[in-house]
């Protein structure tokens, strides 16, 4: 008799185990939290050390700020419409700490230049540079999957934090994560 339901049980423990380390992978495989599993996405591996501007100058991606934030959006991507504002704040509030490298992927750049219309502070502020990824080169290098999508870095390019979604950049709980890495 006890045969008959230690036999259900063989084959039962297997699969749960599958399945709790199966859910287990794919949860932590996301990271969002800056863990050194992700590596892959350290500035000096994917060989960036600059970005061309809308302007068409070369920004160089140095140490001389504290925290380094690329941001990928669009245009006609509305989380990223409402987030924009709170980048440009933070750029200004941060007085040089944070240099943002808004990294579009508008199809033509003529939206974007329709869309910094309603935002003019982000051409003007010198810690915080518009590229346009017109052959998605930086969008399939950081494997963007989702707009927006963000990569903070601390001083040494070392990533920091990933977050893939719209974030509350002026929330207590984001400028308190900025300062911690500026104080670093």
């Amino acid at each position: 008799m006890k045969n008959i339901y230690l036999r259900p049980l063989i084959y039962l423990v297997p699969i749960i185990l599958i399945i709790t380390f199966g859910v287990n992978y794919i949860f932590n495989s996301e990271n969002s939290d800056g863990d050194s599993k992700v590596t892959n996405f350290d500035i000096n591996q994917l060989s960036v050390d600059s970005f061309e501007d809308l302007n068409g100058i070369r920004r160089e991606v140095s140490a001389s700020s504290k925290v380094i934030i690329i941001h990928f959006w669009a245009s006609w991507c509305g989380p990223c419409v409402e987030e924009f504002p709170q980048l440009i704040e933070m750029v200004k509030t941060m007085n040089g700490d944070v240099v943002v490298y808004a990294i579009s992927g508008d199809s033509v750049k003529s939206e974007i230049d329709v869309f910094l219309k309603s935002f003019p502070a982000a051409k003007e502020l010198k810690h915080m540079h518009i590229v346009w990824d017109s052959e998605k080169k930086y969008i399939q290098g950081w494997q963007v999957n989702k707009l927006p999508e963000s990569y903070i870095y601390d001083s040494n390019k070392k990533l920091a934090k990933r977050i893939s979604g719209a974030v509350d950049w002026s929330s207590a709980d984001a400028k308190e994560f900025i300062s911690s890495i500026i104080k670093k």
